[in-house]
């Protein structure tokens, strides 16, 4: 028997990839894709050979086929410098709202403490009035 040559985590993100596809969605369009966004070669013919690959191209294929039809622009280098940098900034984004709600946590039990305690109060005052200042 011959071995697959798709693993299962490649299996999964293919999947998740056609899942998640809001274009006009072909073999032509998506094998390409696949390379570019998963690196992953391969074959119409190898991903029909993976039923669970098959039956997510078929059903996003129906699901897409009653929606309006988009125009499928060609991706060129720019777009894709583009679209990482999107990805990129989205990532960055995320990770600065952790930041500010780990810094939000930090300063809101300081100001607990500070309630029982002067000296911690008198010195989250005088930071305000010099932060309100400038």
């Amino acid at each position: 028997m011959a071995k697959p040559s798709l693993t299962p985590q490649k299996v999964r993100k293919i999947e998740a990839l056609i899942r998640a596809w809001n274009t006009k969605l072909t073999m032509k369009i998506l094998i390409p894709e696949l390379k570019l966004k998963l690196g992953i070669t391969t074959t119409r013919q190898t991903l029909y050979s993976y039923t669970s690959i098959k039956k997510a191209y078929q059903t996003r294929k129906k699901e897409l086929k009653g929606k309006p039809n988009v125009v499928v622009i060609k991706d060129s280098q720019d777009n894709l410098v583009l679209l990482h940098r999107i990805e990129r900034l989205i990532a960055e984004n995320k990770a600065l709202v952790e930041k500010t709600k780990r810094q939000t946590a930090f300063i809101v039990e300081i100001a607990k403490s500070a309630k029982n305690n002067p000296s911690v109060m008198e010195i989250m005052v005088n930071i305000k009035t010099k932060l309100t200042k400038n």
